[in-house]
């Protein structure tokens, strides 16, 4: 008997692992409305409970994603829900800890990212930006490879396009 998405999500929050992680994203690559290329609201251009409303509709879609988790604990301090803003800032959290340790980065060992916007945020949290990006891909799978401002040479794979996934 396979287990639900609940079961899996509150195992992974209870105790990270790797293998966690992986059986998390596997569900979010499963569900209807995953989206690679995400586009989110912008925080300033809506009420605290629009943003809540609207973050929380691209959910479980668009859960490990450090942006949405980020935004809605935002915003949901500003409503006064001070449990549910340290929830997701700990899924926050938990979503970078992950793109940090599913690889170093490097051709032979990319960081795995289920949306775009994950190597922006990774990027921005460590105070880098990037010049240029260039798709890659292989038999296997598909990757952005991100040229830093310094020169240095990010590769992301794209979870979405691993075939053994799929």
């Amino acid at each position: 008997m396979s287990r639900s998405f609940s079961d899996v999500l509150e195992d992974y929050l209870r105790e990270p692992s790797a293998a966690g992680r992986q059986e998390v994203q596997q569900w979010i690559l499963r569900h209807p409305r995953h989206d690679p290329h995400l586009v989110l609201p912008d925080a300033g251009e809506h009420s605290a409970e629009d943003l809540v409303r609207a973050l929380s509709e691209q959910l479980p879609a668009a859960l490990l994603s450090p942006r949405v988790h980020t935004e809605l604990a935002r915003a949901l301090e500003r409503i006064g829900d001070f449990a549910g803003a340290e929830r997701h800032r700990r899924i926050a959290r938990l979503a970078l800890a992950g793109l940090r340790a599913s690889g170093t980065g490097s051709e032979q060992d990319p960081i795995s990212v289920l949306r775009v916007q994950d190597e922006y945020d990774l990027l921005e949290i460590a105070g880098r930006s990037a010049r240029a990006q260039q798709f890659s891909r292989t038999q296997d799978s598909a990757f952005d490879v991100v040229t830093l401002d310094d020169g240095t040479v990010v590769w992301f794979e794209l979870l979405w396009e691993r075939r053994s996934w799929r």
